[in-house]
C-alpha cells in the first residue's frame, strides 16, 4: 500500500476545558476535556484528543513549548473553555 507524509503546516491549537460541541465540514463534532482546538489553515475548527495531538504536532516557538509544557498529558485544569462554537 502506498505511504503518504504530511506536509509541513503551521496551525493554532487551545487545550479545551470542558465539552464543547463544533460545527465542521463534516458535522458536529465534540471535543472533550482534555482535548485541543485546532484552528486549521483556512479557519476551520476542530478537535483533536491530547494523545493524538502530541504525536502529530511539535511546538514551532518557545510560546508553544510553553503551552505544551504546561499540561501533563491528560490535564486540563487550566485549559480554555469554550461555548458551543459554528462556523
Amino acid at each position: 500500500m502506498p505511504k503518504f507524509c504530511k506536509r509541513p503546516v503551521t496551525i493554532e491549537a487551545v487545550r479545551i476545558r470542558e465539552q464543547v460541541a463544533i460545527s465542521t465540514l463534516e458535522g458536529t463534532l465534540v471535543g472533550n476535556a482534555g482535548d485541543w482546538l485546532i484552528t486549521g489553515v483556512k479557519g476551520e475548527k476542530y478537535p483533536c484528543e491530547d494523545t493524538i495531538f502530541r504525536q502529530t504536532y511539535e511546538p514551532v516557538d518557545e510560546e508553544a513549548q510553553a503551552e505544551l509544557n504546561r499540561y501533563d498529558v491528560g490535564s486540563c485544569e487550566d485549559a480554555v473553555v469554550y461555548p458551543t462554537m459554528e462556523e
